[in-house]
């Protein structure tokens, strides 16, 4: 089973700010959500622990988990260029994940990380099916990995898929999620 948290509240994710390859840490609430985190967490063997290279995302799986046994620059977040900095409403978010969305110059297009965070799921994918992995990543990865599982939304737009700060989605590569619009919640 392959087991996807999604990194805590930092600052910026209280005030809608675009953080993408900002490396922003964990502030106190956050830190809070990564204990909530460790509770769900409890009892559960993971074979592997990965992460994202990002402060917040290696705080929340230290506080949730433990250090990784990897950090892997795939489950970085979005590089949105110069979005970041920028308060989520100011540049309509939600539709920069819409499938036919024509990203700026500067922003990483949807199809680039799709293909960086599908390659390191094919990757894991034989470790996943023995065995309980952990990653933890961001909100606009995450939104990618449940694309990988769960196909492009009806909308046509990734965000349907955002989980909450310190959300955890669990993922089968064996189920089909033929008409699922949602992961698994823990």
């Amino acid at each position: 089973m392959l087991y996807v948290l999604r990194h805590c509240q930092t600052d910026w994710n209280k005030t809608d700010t675009i953080q993408g390859k900002a490396d922003i840490p964990l502030n106190d609430t956050g830190r809070l959500q990564a204990k909530l985190a460790r509770e769900k967490l409890i009892g559960i063997d993971f074979k592997k622990v990965y992460s994202s290279p990002a402060s917040r995302a290696l705080e929340t799986v230290e506080i949730a988990c433990r250090v990784p046994d990897a950090v892997d620059a795939r489950l970085s977040e979005r590089n949105f260029g110069s979005m970041e900095g920028k308060n989520k409403h100011e540049v309509n978010f939600p539709k920069i994940w819409n499938v036919d969305f024509k990203a700026p110059e500067d922003v990483e297009s949807l199809e680039d990380i799709k293909k960086r965070v599908y390659s390191f799921l094919d990757e894991i994918k034989d470790e996943c099916l023995k065995f309980n992995i952990l990653v933890c990543a961001h909100g606009g990865t995450n939104m990618v990995i449940a694309s990988y599982f769960l196909k492009e939304p009806e909308s046509g737009s990734l965000y349907d898929y955002l989980i909450k700060n310190g959300q955890i989605a669990v993922y089968d590569y064996t189920k089909n999620y033929s008409g699922q619009n949602k992961p698994d919640i823990i």
